[in-house]
């Protein structure tokens, strides 16, 4: 039986790793979870999981339920004993619970792009000291890590990462002047979180994805591509140098991949997600637009640049994407105001904890400076 931790229960990711925790009850067992600042799903989780024991949430209200223990912090929650934590908080605030579950030498299942993104070199560094292994839920980096099993990582060309092109991806930019929060969220192929959506929309997401695989993979840029691939069902790809492709495919559900992390890179039985081949199946591939989707550009640029740039990439964004959903800023403004950042950024080694925490905060600042000009 593994015992685990899910930080990041209720979200998109989270809720879909309890249905599989579920699904494998027989050999999986959920121990602990954080739920932030809204309780009411609690009451049916614990009449789902009878053994969960520790919980952690913002002002919780722990007399009504005596029957588990409300830990005082995210980090403490990750640093108790199990088989593995399951990353599933969204943004740079799963940083330090990240942190602390690889220093209590956990694995991690990671669903979290954003950290990888911001603090690769620290965090890869601290894998490797600790002796853990991290495991992709990121359908796309589930996806290569299949395609590389057993391969010689010599042989590799090029990574070849895939992409719906989001919502908008058939309009022109002059026809996302006015679009809504409720438009940029709504996916075409994938059923998400609204952070996600917006960056999946922008093709942010896909830049940050990018950085992802070059700190999971430790390839350089100059061997990871993107390709749009709209229906979502050939998630990833890698190009060996004799030519060959190994593709991953699969329908568009998220609960495979994080099966296949839960189980530490084993293919399980229990999932419903099957393609019909009785079915006519078309795949359309298409390059990336680098005009049209900017964000993937810039994403290459501060990957290549190194330094503090990737943690601003990301964190810029986190603060246009939230300014965007409270109706503070346009949609078409979540790229310029990463540019911008990226231009006026004084860029610096982030080789310690201290380091990542303090250019973050600096770049949220610069980015909310940003935004505020932009409305005078």
């Amino acid at each position: 039986m593994r015992n685990i931790l899910v930080l990041g229960a209720t979200g998109s990711i989270g809720s879909q790793t309890l249905n599989v925790i579920s699904k494998n009850a027989d050999e999986l067992n959920l121990i602990g979870i954080s739920l932030y600042d809204d309780l009411t799903e609690l009451p049916q989780i614990l009449k789902k999981f009878p053994n969960l024991k520790y919980v952690w949430a913002l002002h919780p209200d722990a007399k009504k339920y005596p029957q588990v223990t409300f830990v005082n912090s995210l980090e403490e929650l990750a640093s108790l004993p199990c088989d593995l934590v399951v990353c599933a908080i969204v943004g740079f605030a799963a940083f330090k619970p990240l942190v602390s579950a690889i220093k209590t030498k956990h694995n991690v299942a990671l669903a979290n792009k954003e950290c990888l993104v911001a603090a690769g070199d620290y965090l890869n560094a601290l894998v490797k000291k600790n002796k853990v292994s991290i495991y992709p839920i990121d359908s796309e980096h589930s996806a290569l890590y299949q395609c590389l099993k057993g391969e010689d990582i010599k042989s590799v060309k090029r990574l070849i990462i895939t992409a719906s092109g989001g919502p908008f991806r058939d309009k022109k930019l002059s026809e996302l002047k006015n679009v809504t929060v409720a438009e940029a969220i709504h996916h075409p192929t994938w059923k998400m979180g609204p952070k996600i959506s917006i960056d999946s929309a922008t093709l942010v997401n896909k830049g940050l994805e990018v950085m992802e695989a070059h700190y999971l993979f430790n390839l350089p840029y100059a061997k990871i591509s993107v390709v749009i691939q709209k229906e979502s069902i050939v998630h990833s790809l890698v190009e060996f140098v004799d030519g060959s492709i190994k593709a991953q495919l699969g329908v568009p559900n998220m609960e495979v991949p994080i099966q296949y992390a839960l189980f530490s890179g084993e293919h399980h039985l229990k999932t419903d997600a099957y393609l019909d081949f009785n079915k006519p199946l078309d795949l359309h591939f298409m390059p990336i637009d680098e005009k049209r989707f900017k964000a993937v550009k810039l994403a290459y640029e501060a990957g290549e640049k190194g330094l503090s740039y990737p943690l601003v990439f990301n964190s810029s964004n986190e603060v246009a994407v939230q300014s965007f959903r409270e109706g503070e800023m346009a949609f078409c403004d979540i790229v310029p105001v990463i540019e911008k950042c990226l231009a006026k950024h004084t860029p610096c080694k982030v080789s310690s904890y201290t380091d990542i925490i303090r250019v973050d905060e600096e770049a949220r600042e610069l980015a909310l400076s940003i935004i505020k000009e932009a409305k005078k």
